[in-house]
């Protein structure tokens, strides 16, 4: 098991953070098939490789997760791909 943990600022305030974070859930759950819900200002992720979560402020996204290890292998490619995911939604 391999922890990855990624920070991303932004400016748009917690609703409107959120709402674009139902996007990413949405992307999550239809490529990835990944289960997620939301528990407050946290979007839980459940997959059969990884569990994390994702936790909106204000002002910054916080994503942890545990990683399988065939998953932890790609680990540095997962990093990327979830930064462009969020970034592609956040721009």
């Amino acid at each position: 098991m391999s922890a990855l943990t990624v920070n991303i600022d932004h400016t748009l305030g917690l609703d409107e953070a959120r709402s674009r974070l139902h996007v990413v859930q949405e992307k999550l759950t239809q490529r990835f098939e990944a289960q997620c819900h939301w528990n407050g200002n946290r979007l839980v992720i459940t997959h059969q490789s990884l569990n994390g979560h994702i936790d909106v402020t204000a002002n910054a996204l916080n994503i942890q997760a545990t990683l399988s290890f065939p998953l932890s292998l790609m680990k540095g490619k997962l990093e990327q791909e979830l930064k462009r995911l969020v970034s592609d939604t956040f721009s």
